[in-house]
């Protein structure tokens, strides 16, 4: 499976990211797939900047992978302007 967090930073961070983090939960919520046997599940967690909060620079952060629950998670960080300055269209 599939999954897809997110922590926001503050201001309309909220407004922009959350429906777009659910529709990516919804397309990839499959758990009868079972192609792998060292990973069970992949979490995505996405880190947005806002005005409260600044993660750092665009992109992956931390890769940790968990053996004893065949579980890889990836931090990917979306940095304020990014999310700001492009449309529905283009952060999707």
């Amino acid at each position: 499976m599939i999954q897809f967090g997110v922590q926001l930073g503050g201001g309309d961070s909220r407004v922009r990211i959350q429906p777009l983090h659910i529709l990516l939960n919804k397309i990839f919520n499959n758990s009868e797939i079972d192609y792998f046997e060292t990973i069970e599940n992949f979490s995505i967690y996405f880190r947005v900047c806002g005005k409260f909060n600044d993660f750092g620079d665009e992109g992956p952060n931390i890769i940790e992978y968990i053996q004893q629950k065949k579980l890889l998670c990836l931090d990917y960080i979306v940095p304020e302007n990014t999310w700001q300055l492009n449309n529905n269209v283009e952060l999707k």
